[in-house]
Formats: C-alpha cells, sequence, structure tokens
C-alpha cells in the first residue's frame, strides 16, 4: 500500500514512518517548508494548489495527516492556530476528493477538544461532548467539522483523537520529555541539580508514541467506520508521579522548583483526564502493549544520547 503522510518529519510522523514501512508499505511523506529542508516533498499545505499537486503525484492508497501546529497556547494565538490547522486539513481533503479514487484518509485530532471534563465522566468516551478550552483543541473540533463535511461527501475519512503521547525523539516543549532532557543534564554534570516545572497537580493519560502508531497502522490496514477513536492508555497518571518515577529510573537526585509562568496559561488547563480505549479496540483490537518503565527508560536514553552528543 502506498500511504501518503503529512507531518512526516515529526515526532509521531517519524514512528509512524518507520512502524509502515516495516509492514512493507511504500510511504510518501510531506514535510513543512518551516522545518528549513530542501526536500521536494516539503509543501505547504495551506497553498491548496501545491497541495493538490502533492497528493496527486503520489497516488497514495492511504492519507494520514499528521500535520499540525500546536504552539503558541496562550489565547491570542487561536486565530493563527485554526486558520492553520483547518487550512491544510482542507488542502489535504480536498486534494482527496479531487483525485477522484478511493483513498482512505485518517486525521488526526486531540484529546484536547474534550476540554476539561469532570473527573465523574473520565475516562473519557468518544461521545463526550466538546468543549475545548486550549486553542490547540478549539482548532482541533474545528478541523473535526471540516472532516464531517468531507464524510457527508462520500470521502472515507476516519478521525483519531490521541491523548498525551510520549516516547523517544519528542521536542522538548512537551512535559515529560522537559523533565528526561534536565534530567539528562543533571546526570551528566551539565546543570545543577534542580528540575524546574510548571504545575504538578494535573492528571493526564499517557501513551508511548510507538503504540499509537500502531493504531494508525491498524487503521490503514483494517476496515473500520469514521470514529472517531481515542488512543490512550486509559490511565491516569499525575505529572509529579511522572517526575518522581524518572528521577527514581534515572537513579538522579534533584530538587523540583516552580517554575514561574511554566505551563498552561491560567484558566486554559485541564486538571484531569483519562481516556477511554474501548473503540478503538472493538474496531481493530489495538491496546497499549509497551511497559509504561520501558517507555520513560527509552525517553530517558534518548535525552541521555543527545545531550551526550551536545557535550562533544
Amino acid at each position: 500500500m502506498r500511504v501518503l503522510v503529512t507531518g512526516a518529519a515529526g515526532f509521531v510522523g517519524g514512528h509512524l514512518r518507520s512502524a509502515l514501512e516495516r509492514r512493507g508499505h511504500v510511504v510518501v511523506g510531506l514535510v513543512s517548508p518551516r522545518a528549513g529542508t530542501s526536500d521536494p516533498l516539503a509543501v505547504d499545505l495551506g497553498d491548496r494548489e501545491a497541495t493538490a499537486r502533492a497528493v496527486a503525484d503520489a497516488r497514495p492508497d492511504a492519507v494520514i495527516h499528521l500535520a499540525a501546529r500546536a504552539r503558541p497556547a496562550a489565547p491570542t494565538s487561536m486565530r493563527e492556530l485554526v486558520d492553520n490547522n483547518v487550512h491544510a486539513a482542507h488542502s489535504v481533503l480536498e486534494a482527496v476528493r479531487c483525485v477522484g479514487a478511493k483513498i482512505k484518509v485518517i486525521v488526526a485530532s486531540s484529546s484536547a477538544v474534550y476540554g476539561a471534563v469532570p473527573i465523574a465522566r473520565n475516562p473519557v468516551v468518544e461521545e463526550e461532548p466538546l468543549r475545548p478550552v486550549l486553542p490547540y483543541g478549539v482548532s482541533k473540533a474545528a478541523v473535526e467539522a471540516v472532516v464531517s463535511a468531507y464524510a457527508a461527501q462520500g470521502l472515507d475519512v476516519v478521525t483519531v483523537r490521541p491523548f498525551n503521547l510520549l516516547g523517544p525523539r519528542q521536542g522538548p516543549e512537551f512535559v515529560v520529555a522537559r523533565f528526561a532532557q534536565q534530567i539528562a543534564q543533571v546526570g551528566a554534570g551539565m546543570s545543577g541539580p534542580v528540575i524546574e516545572t510548571g504545575p504538578l497537580e494535573p492528571a493526564r493519560d499517557f501513551t508511548d508514541v510507538r503504540d499509537a502508531v500502531r493504531a494508525y497502522v491498524a487503521l490503514v490496514e483494517q476496515g473500520t467506520g469514521p470514529g472517531p477513536f481515542n488512543i490512550c492508555s486509559g490511565i491516569p497518571r499525575s505529572v509529579s508521579e511522572v517526575l518522581r518515577e524518572m528521577l527514581a529510573i534515572a537513579g538522579v537526585e534533584a530538587a523540583i522548583r516552580p517554575r514561574a509562568g511554566a505551563g498552561t496559561p491560567p484558566g486554559l488547563d485541564v486538571p484531569y483526564q483519562c481516556g477511554s480505549g474501548a473503540a478503538i479496540a472493538r474496531a481493530v483490537r489495538w491496546e497499549p502493549e509497551t511497559p509504561w518503565r520501558e517507555t520513560l527508560r527509552d525517553t530517558l536514553a534518548d535525552w541521555r544520547q543527545r545531550i551526550g552528543g551536545e557535550a562533544r
């Protein structure tokens, strides 16, 4: 199968490309020109004509649309995020529609579309009303509306809602990767024994990125309905718990110091979130397989390698 992946140079995209190729699929990866690459498949997905050419030239059997912007998180960035993410999704879906062939499309949304669901209604199921509070979640809810319009026109399009992903190669703008980076720096003697954090009280549903890409592969390979499908572990973990467990695994002792202004802007955070993976388990028999401590160990090992490269 020929699979076109947008956002192929990103954290999830890199892992997904490898997973698809291991399954024998041919991957055509589109990357953003903002990545500063000379790759001929660098395409601005906001450019509908360029996107249409790229999709037509790729001749895909399936498209996995991962590309999106998640930052900045302030309310003032809402228009920017909505414009970017909606235009990109629209360009991809319109390009597929114009090709005319039967192409399966998987669109990555986010658990951010749910917003702050009361603990009593967790684990969150896909039928939960969408009440996003973060600009990124607003943009993804708008993307889902675009998907719905194209599904009504007959496109075979599936929506997935990943919860918090983590694992090797993730950037330090995400909380667990930031912890791993700091712990690696402390362990290497590159900084004092202090870990700076944002709020530690929130609880999140974390899934290893390698498990998440198995879900994408399963959805590509198997027939399903349009979803949406949560991709999640079903296990809530506090940010504090994750940090302390990473320190223990690394064998590093460090003080934990809150940093003013770190984390999500006030009023926009989600204090507790845990997803239900029952729907995707029924659809494609997917569930997470990677042990939690293995995920943390591999994330730490990745940052130790990166920090070691910086030191050299």
